[in-house]
């Protein structure tokens, strides 16, 4: 049975650094725990080269989630996919903490609190805003994106903007309510993701 093409990996506990490097193919990526959004490297000379990656394993992992309680029905559904796929990953449910605040422009101020805790492995922000007539909507989400970006850069810590942006409810519910492009399921993998990359670098010598 074909197993697909071939990437030069390895990882150092559970992700990470290479040396020297192993084959899996792309049908191991789930299996071995080394990460599925990995690309196989057809190009000869990206062959023997170090690369870093953070596993879908979020066993040990801590998470901290800060949500909106505006539009309450979709930013209940970014929350529940979230979770779902953090509890899938392995991540104990008492390790999954959550935030209620009244809006999206109020989830920086509890994710830097959180932060500044330095006890949680990643964060996610997860909120709705729908476009209207004006332009207010477009400010929030920039001002948010910024400040969740401050955040990460100042403490250390991969911060996730799950906050969802759309021109209408329709556009909205895909987004929060569906299975294929919920942004909560995204939020969720790439917050594993980048925890488990994070400590890859830290215990590489070459990182």
């Amino acid at each position: 049975m074909a197993t697909g093409p071939r990437v030069h990996l390895a990882a150092r506990g559970i992700s990470g650094f290479v040396t020297p490097p192993i084959s899996v193919t792309l049908a191991d990526t789930m299996t071995k725990g080394i990460s599925n959004l990995i690309q196989p490297a057809t190009d000869p000379v990206l062959q023997g080269v170090t690369q870093h990656t953070g596993a879908l394993d979020a066993q040990g992992l801590t998470c901290a989630i800060v949500v909106s309680r505006f539009n309450p029905d979709l930013t209940q559904g970014l929350l529940t996919a979230a979770v779902k796929v953090l509890r899938t990953q392995g991540m104990a449910a008492g390790d999954i903490d959550v935030a209620w605040v009244p809006g999206a422009f109020e989830i920086p101020t509890v994710l830097e609190q959180r932060a500044r805790q330095q006890r949680w492995d990643m964060l996610l922000a997860l909120g709705a805003v729908l476009e209207g007539q004006t332009p207010h909507a477009q400010a929030i989400n920039r001002g948010v994106s910024r400040s969740l970006l401050q955040i990460a850069r100042t403490h250390g810590v991969p911060v996730i903007d799950g906050v969802v942006c759309a021109l209408s409810a329709e556009q909205a519910a895909i987004r929060c309510l569906g299975t294929e492009h919920n942004r909560g399921t995204y939020a969720a993998q790439a917050g594993i993701e980048m925890a488990r990359l994070m400590k890859a670098l830290t215990l590489s010598p070459d990182a």
